[in-house]
């Protein structure tokens, strides 16, 4: 996943919660300023319908609001060429001038306003280099897959022997060998709980989610879309991160809920706006659940993000760890500094994982972001899980994007056992499981790498 900024550069240079109004332009360039599309984030306490804050604000509400949900799947209301998201976490889009977006920073029901920017999320697929595969005989028989577990077979640890090898080296505190097996093989030994994940939602934000793939025997489904009535995976990145979540073959977490956030289109592109919208239906989602019967707890994986400090998407994030909910998201893959992006660099003031790629020798996979912001390393290259190409096609990719999914599963097994655990106190566990100084190369930040505890022979 490499991150690539395609439109303009973010108004918020600050960790302030609270946006100052940006400074006046001259009168030339004024005249000359035909608009951007901006994220208006209104503050907590204004709850009136949005026609009352409108036309407070304002705007012409003539145009009759028409919803733009399709079933579940809703990012809002247009109200012209107004566009409302969230429900716990309410703001609006529009297209306007510098000069109107100064004015409306500084209403007191406003909490922040920035330029929407698009952020386009790059992967390296490995396909040209190792094809696409069926999982065929190598796919991994999960006994009795829809029977309730027992409560003596909850503690039982199992283990796989046709696992890709980033399973086998978080379950394990030794280097792999090769012993003849190809990167991309499924020939490696994974130890794991036979309850991992089990009552766990975890919220995929990403391109969608194949759902008709029979790794995720049935436990993954669509429930928002930013892009109309379009809930398929058109990329493959969000079934393939969804795979390591939690697929039968190719997940950490082989019990989890795979819940898909669509706000990647087929291009792997997304709005930040978009993303906001995932996290607030993500948060809605997760204050329900949370009273349900069986509920574990709620994660957010996030393999994605883009430069710069996006004040909306911290807000939100910001909420989403208040509630509860945890989450993990990918470092970035410039091999530089992920200080510099968001939501990586949220790590350092919010309770959430940022996860760095390493390849099969134990080496920061080579387009790795690094730094003091990443928490954690996790395996990264030449990934092989679920891929939207057919019901038991799989595909190799590599990026942070595959590394972040295997942190979000491993915290989904420690949620099962224990889901009283608070954020920090998730991320506290899951950080001081990892193997400390295993990483070669000069690991710049901390030298750990994810680890699930059981030591098993990879």
């Amino acid at each position: 996943m490499k991150y690539s900024f395609v439109i303009s550069s973010i108004l918020l240079s600050t960790f302030s919660t609270t946006l100052a109004a940006p400074v006046n332009p001259t009168a030339a360039a004024a005249s000359a300023d035909e608009g951007d599309e901006y994220i208006i984030v209104l503050a907590p306490t204004e709850q009136r319908p949005w026609g009352q804050v409108f036309t407070d604000m304002g705007y012409n509400m003539t145009s009759r609001a028409h919803d733009i949900s399709i079933n579940k799947h809703s990012f809002g209301t247009n109200y012209g060429d107004l566009r409302t998201f969230g429900k716990e976490f309410r703001g609006f889009t529009t297209h306007m001038k510098a000069t109107d977006a100064a004015s409306l920073a500084s209403l007191p029901n406003v909490l922040s306003i920035e330029k929407d920017v698009k952020w386009t999320v790059k992967v390296t697929r490995n396909n040209d280099t190792y094809g696409t595969h069926s999982v065929g005989d190598n796919k991994w028989a999960w006994p009795n897959a829809k029977r309730q577990l027992q409560q003596n077979e909850l503690n039982q640890v199992w283990q796989q022997s046709t696992a890709p090898w980033n399973l086998a080296r978080i379950s394990t505190a030794q280097a792999l060998t090769s012993n003849g097996r190809e990167v991309i093989d499924l020939k490696f030994n994974y130890q794991f709980e036979r309850s991992s994940g089990l009552g766990v939602d975890v919220y995929m934000l990403d391109s969608g989610i194949n759902t008709a793939h029979a790794d995720f025997g049935g436990r993954a489904k669509m429930v928002f879309t930013a892009f109309g009535s379009d809930i398929t995976d058109g990329h493959g990145h969000g079934t393939h991160t969804a795979g390591t979540v939690g697929s039968t073959t190719y997940g950490v977490a082989k019990n989890v809920n795979l819940l898909g956030v669509k706000v990647l289109d087929s291009q792997n592109a997304g709005s930040l706006s978009s993303f906001v919208a995932g996290v607030d239906f993500a948060l809605s989602s997760h204050l329900q659940r949370k009273t349900q019967p069986g509920f574990k707890g709620s994660i957010i994986n996030m393999s994605l993000g883009g430069p710069g400090f996006a004040q909306p998407l911290f807000e939100a994030l910001q909420r989403a760890t208040q509630a509860g909910m945890h989450v993990a998201v990918a470092g970035g893959n410039d091999n530089t500094d992920s200080c510099q992006f968001s939501p990586a660099q949220f790590s350092q003031l919010l309770p959430i994982i940022n996860v760095g790629a390493t390849n099969v020798v134990d080496q920061k996979w080579e387009g790795s972001n690094f730094g003091k912001c990443i928490d954690i390393y996790a395996p990264g290259d030449g990934i092989v899980s679920t891929s939207n190409k057919g019901p038991q096609a799989n595909e190799p990719m590599s990026g942070t994007s595959m590394a972040c999914p295997a942190v979000a599963g491993a915290m989904a097994v420690e949620l099962f056992k224990n889901p009283s655990l608070d954020p920090a106190a998730l991320k506290k566990l899951i950080v001081s499981k990892g193997l400390s100084g295993t990483l070669q190369g000069g690991i710049q930040g901390p030298n750990l790498l994810l680890n699930n505890g059981l030591r098993a022979v990879g």
